[in-house]
């Protein structure tokens, strides 16, 4: 491979950061319009119902809940939605609870399986619950309204807020077993949150979602989810009410906000916490989908078997969505061409099979290293907080303004180490190995990544099979490449770079997220296999190495 000039280095790296950026971009929720119209969804009409309701803490079978209760029926009542209120008497805790959950219909011009839109408006014992769940039920409010203003749907709209959500989903499990005091529903639209900022994002879906997924992707404003999600939260135990819904066999999409999840289930999940732009995003969500599968009929949706879909988004407004049966072909494809490359790289001789074993042994040191420091990091914090230095998760938080989401810092120093414990000891190993058998190790693991994917978490597969079947088209390109075709060089890499940085970042910071500080290290591996990838992809090689000297022109 020729050496790259100065000016090459620049652009490629100039090229990473852009690709890295536009990455993460679509983790920053939307804004608020400035001048909403009567059928479209304002922030400011939104933020006058989550103050009546998130103001202070609201539990079950309290006074609090019985006054946001009456709250809620009468601004139906004046939107002209006739609620009525499904009592829930069960004996839980040691003590006999009083639940209601409020059901209000916007009729349809016909008669069939109906949209129901849900949210619950119980709070903890110990805060007022404005990010979980007050934002969905502002936003639900406004969402109705917005609908009336407008012209007649074809389906009828529900709009159904449960009580006991916190105690464990108690008014929705008590309405799955009377099927009679609920519509014909054909799509459950559920919205919930964990935390106060953030995209809203799908990450939970009925069996069989492929078309629901797609008219989601095609319908919502700046959507996005992730196949991985919805495959990792249905082995876990967590629930929401749209858990009950599904099992009763309802068809249906389950969103959720979690940027800033320190404030979740805490006296500080306030108004003054949330962020606006979340708000709108899941108002934008549910008037965007109400409308749509308003208007579709819903009776073939809900007879036609589907099967289940990838989905995620590689950029910010864009979505992917194909079925799962092709992710076998796909790492069958990732397969192939990583085993023809190493045939070819053995055969040229660019790469030794000790080489191959010290590059492995310098990844599997990375791996661990990296996961090792990064809880040493968090050890740190921990002591830090225990003697008074950092006195809550806040100090963790970076906020260029009051209203902006949260950036944590132990993100930002979890991957900073990743990256420089994987960088480090490759510079240690590259003494006796070679770059092009670090790139085929990289592109090995992520070959074998995609086929555990594909067998165990077919939802995840896109996130190893992508990236590592484009890395694998800049490792020939870089191998194959001749000075005269420089700059053709430097673009065929980024191009071939972009999954891993468009994909992969994001994904690690919502893992992070997801996971919590205290378990984010788990997260460090995903960032030294990504940066390992980058080593197939091109782009290190090419960043690494000495420019070419100036070329002089020969006199006769």
């Amino acid at each position: 491979m020729a050496n790259a000039t100065l000016a090459q280095r620049v652009v490629c790296a100039s090229g990473m950061i852009a690709l890295l950026l536009l990455g993460l971009d679509q983790l920053r929720p939307p804004s608020c319009p400035s001048n909403p119209g009567l059928q479209d969804f304002s922030c400011e009409r939104a933020m006058v119902h989550l103050r009546a309701i998130a103001s202070v803490k609201h539990p079950s079978n309290s006074r609090a809940n019985v006054a946001v209760r009456d709250y809620l029926l009468g601004q139906m009542r004046e939107l002209g939605l006739e609620p009525r209120v499904l009592p829930v008497r069960t004996p839980e805790y040691g003590r006999l609870l009083t639940l209601d959950n409020l059901i209000a219909r916007l009729p349809g011009k016909t008669k069939g399986p109906a949209v129901m839109l849900c949210c619950h408006y119980d709070s903890i014992f110990y805060g007022p619950g404005a990010g979980d769940d007050g934002a969905a039920v502002a936003a639900l409010m406004e969402t109705m309204r917005a609908l009336k203003a407008g012209p007649p749907l074809r389906n009828d709209v529900y709009l159904l807020v449960t009580d006991g959500e916190e105690l464990g989903m108690l008014g929705a499990q008590w309405l799955v077993t009377r099927p009679d005091l609920l519509p014909d529903v054909g799509v459950v639209l559920n919205f919930d949150a964990r935390g106060t900022s953030g995209p809203s994002i799908l990450f939970e879906t009925s069996t069989g979602n492929s078309e629901l997924v797609r008219q989601f992707a095609q319908t919502a404003p700046d959507p996005i989810g992730t196949s991985l999600g919805y495959d990792v939260y249905k082995k876990m135990p967590n629930n929401t009410d749209f858990t009950y819904f599904r099992r009763a066999g309802m068809r249906g999409l389950n969103f959720a906000f979690i940027g800033d999840y320190i404030y979740y289930h805490t006296p500080q999940d306030t108004i003054e916490h949330l962020d606006h732009r979340t708000l709108y995003h899941t108002g934008a969500y549910a008037l965007s989908l109400a409308r749509h599968f308003g208007n579709e009929d819903l009776q073939p949706l809900a007879a036609q078997p589907h099967a289940d879909a990838v989905f995620f988004n590689p950029v910010r407004g864009v979505m992917v969505v194909y079925a799962s049966k092709w992710n076998w072909p796909i790492a069958a494809i990732v397969v192939i061409a990583t085993i023809a490359m190493l045939i070819w790289s053995l055969v040229r001789r660019r790469v030794r099979i000790l080489g191959l074993l010290a590059a492995l042994a310098c990844m599997v040191l990375a791996v661990n290293g990296a996961a090792a420091a990064d809880y040493g990091v968090w050890a740190l914090a921990r002591v830090a907080m225990r003697h008074g230095w950092m006195r809550s998760f806040q100090g963790f938080y970076l906020r260029p303004s009051p209203t902006a989401g949260g950036v944590t810092v132990l993100v930002i120093v979890y991957s900073l180490v990743a990256i420089l414990i994987s960088l480090l000891l490759c510079w240690v190993f590259a003494r006796f190995t070679r770059l092009a058998e670090f790139a085929m190790v990289a592109a090995i693991v992520w070959a074998a990544a995609a086929v555990a994917t594909a067998i165990w978490l077919p939802g995840g597969s896109y996130l190893p099979a992508w990236p590592a079947l484009f890395a694998l088209g800049g490792m020939l390109i870089t191998s194959a490449a001749t000075r005269a075709a420089g700059w053709l060089r430097v673009v065929a890499v980024l191009v071939c770079s972009a999954p891993v940085l468009l994909i992969v970042p994001p994904s690690a910071v919502l893992f992070f997220t997801a996971l919590t500080v205290d378990k984010a290290f788990i997260v460090a591996p995903l960032i030294v296999l990504a940066v390992w990838l980058l080593y197939t992809c091109g782009c290190i090689p090419l960043l690494i190495a000495a420019p070419s000297p100036p070329t002089t022109a020969k006199h006769a």
